[in-house]
C-alpha cells in the first residue's frame, strides 16, 4: 500500500482540478502554504499521551485513474469528524492511504488491452495518446505511473 498525507491528497486534488480545466487561483501555493504550516506543527502525528485515543479511517481509494471530486467527498467527511474529535481533546490517529493492488487495476489493464471503447475514451480524456496505451496493459504500470502522480 502506498501512503499519503492528507496535505499531499489535497495538493493532488488540486492538480486534478487544474487538470480538469477549473482554472483556480494558484492553489498550488495556497496548499505548499498550508502543507508547510501542518508540518511544522505536526498536526497529523498522534503520539501516546495522556488524552483519550481515536482512530478513524476511511476505505482507501484505487489509483486506477486520476482523482477527482469523489475522493474528496468521501475523505472531507471522516476528515471534518476527525478534526472535531481532536477539538473535543482526543489524541486521533488519521491514517491515509490509497490501495493500489486487486482487481480494479487488473480489470483496468485488462480492458486497455482489449480496447474497450468506453476504457478507451476513459484514457484519452485523462490525456493519454493511443500511443500511450499499451503500457496501460500491464497493472503494474498503472501502479507505477499513478504512485508518481500522486
Amino acid at each position: 500500500m502506498v501512503c499519503f498525507t492528507l496535505p499531499q491528497i489535497y495538493e493532488t486534488l488540486i492538480i486534478s482540478f487544474i487538470f480538469m480545466g477549473f482554472m483556480i487561483e494558484d492553489l498550488s501555493t495556497v496548499a505548499r502554504k498550508w502543507q508547510e504550516a501542518w508540518e511544522k506543527e505536526k498536526v497529523f502525528e498522534a503520539n501516546p499521551d495522556g488524552r483519550p485515543k481515536f482512530f478513524v479511517t476511511f476505505p482507501y481509494p484505487y489509483i486506477n485513474a486520476y482523482q477527482h471530486i469523489g475522493h474528496l467527498f468521501t475523505l472531507m467527511r471522516v476528515e471534518a469528524f476527525a478534526r472535531y474529535k481532536r477539538h473535543r481533546g482526543f489524541n486521533v490517529l488519521f491514517p491515509q492511504g490509497w490501495h493500489a493492488t486487486g482487481s480494479p487495476i487488473v480489470n483496468a489493464a485488462r480492458r486497455v488491452k482489449e480496447r474497450e471503447a468506453k476504457q478507451v475514451k476513459i484514457m484519452h480524456d485523462m490525456g493519454f495518446s493511443e500511443s500511450d496505451l499499451h503500457r496501460f496493459e500491464k497493472p503494474e504500470f498503472w501502479v507505477e505511473f499513478l504512485s508518481l502522480s500522486l
